[in-house]
């Protein structure tokens, strides 16, 4: 099978389009910065495949209202800057 299961490191940084994020179930890992400076992406629907995540992944992401942790998440970086926000 052609699945994605895992999105790569910096996949939509700095992605300014993006409101809404949905990880097919197929996805079990998300790469360091992935969404980092998404300052528009307001919900982000991870799937309850999600075993493992990197650092920074949410890192200044300001309009960021909405994200669910899948129960399946069993790796998380702890770091100061996972999900930290830089206000203007």
């Amino acid at each position: 099978s052609n699945q994605i299961t895992k999105v790569p490191f910096e996949t939509f940084f700095n992605c300014k389009s993006a409101t809404e994020i949905n990880i097919p179930k197929s996805v079990t890992s998300l790469d360091v910065s992935v969404f980092s400076y998404c300052n528009n992406l307001i919900t982000l629907h991870l799937s309850d495949n999600i075993t493992s995540i990197g650092w920074d992944i949410l890192y200044n992401c300001t309009s960021l209202q909405n994200v669910n942790i899948p129960s399946s998440l069993t790796v998380i970086p702890i770091t100061s800057e996972m999900f930290m926000v830089v206000l203007p």
